[in-house]
């Protein structure tokens, strides 16, 4: 039996063809494909032939980065500065109070120039004031004021005063603190020591206080130096007053002018006789 020929195959209709174009145009095309490598011949006796490119390997997971561990370099670094700015701070402190002392030296130790001396005959005393310091004989519950030069806040002053007190030394100093204490209420003992006046044993007080120099104005700090010491049956004060700020500068002349007084003998009433 022989083998049929088969014809030509005949053309689909036009509307069936156009169709089948346009459903080939729709349809989604498949993504290109990767580029094989191409392999290369092999020569007479070699192994088989290597691809020219290698496949990109897969991606692997995100890679982590580690963080570098916490260590003390931070807290080193941080102490070490504190330790630094706290030594600068001291060291500068303390260069300020040392160039404050050499100042307060300085103007403390110089030399005192006193004037002539003052005679109270009433009361037996003398005193001689720093020069060019002025007298005065009716201060209020004195026996004589001297005045220094005009200052700011409190000018500088000293004060000769007596009181006749039972008891000794011991007991009179007690009371008067305590009766200075209930009069001003802003005064703030600093200092107490031993010395001795004219050959007698004296108490050298210090204290800080307020005080109203000019009425309706505000209070001015002062600092006190005060001497007190007896001869039976008196009791002496001489109580040196000036601004807390200027105290270095006129330490030394309320010392000088303190250190000048000197109590005088009472004159010996002369016995009266009768004429016969």
């Amino acid at each position: 039996m022989s083998a049929e020929t088969p014809g030509p195959v005949p053309p689909p209709p036009e509307g069936r063809a156009e169709t089948s174009a346009k459903a080939v145009d729709a349809a989604p095309k498949a993504p290109d494909a990767a580029p094989q490598p191409v392999a290369e011949p092999a020569a007479a006796g070699s192994p088989a032939a290597k691809p020219r490119y290698a496949a990109a390997p897969p991606p692997g997971p995100p890679r982590k980065w580690k963080l570098p561990e916490k260590s003390g370099t931070n807290s080193n670094r941080l102490g070490w500065l504190l330790v630094i700015v706290t030594t600068t701070v001291v060291v500068v402190f303390g260069l300020f109070l040392f160039i404050m002392e050499a100042v307060r030296t300085e103007v403390d130790s110089g030399p005192v120039t006193l004037g002539p001396a003052y005679r109270n005959q009433e009361y037996n005393f003398r005193i001689r004031p720093p020069i060019n310091w002025t007298l005065d004989e009716h201060y209020p519950d004195t026996q004589v004021a001297i005045h220094g030069p005009a200052e700011h806040g409190l000018t500088p002053l000293v004060l000769v005063a007596t009181e006749i007190a039972p008891g000794r030394l011991e007991t009179y100093l007690a009371e008067y603190k305590l009766r200075c204490e209930h009069e001003d209420k802003t005064l703030k003992w600093t200092s107490e020591d031993d010395t001795w006046i004219d050959g007698c044993h004296a108490e050298r007080l210090e204290y800080d206080s307020e005080s109203e120099i000019v009425e309706g104005k505000p209070k001015v700090k002062v600092h006190v130096l005060q001497y007190i010491f007896d001869c039976k049956p008196r009791f002496y004060r001489i109580t040196c007053y000036v601004s807390a700020d200027l105290y270095w500068k006129y330490r030394a002349k309320f010392e000088a002018c303190v250190g000048s007084f000197v109590r005088e003998a009472i004159p010996q009433a002369k016995p009266q006789f009768l004429s016969e």
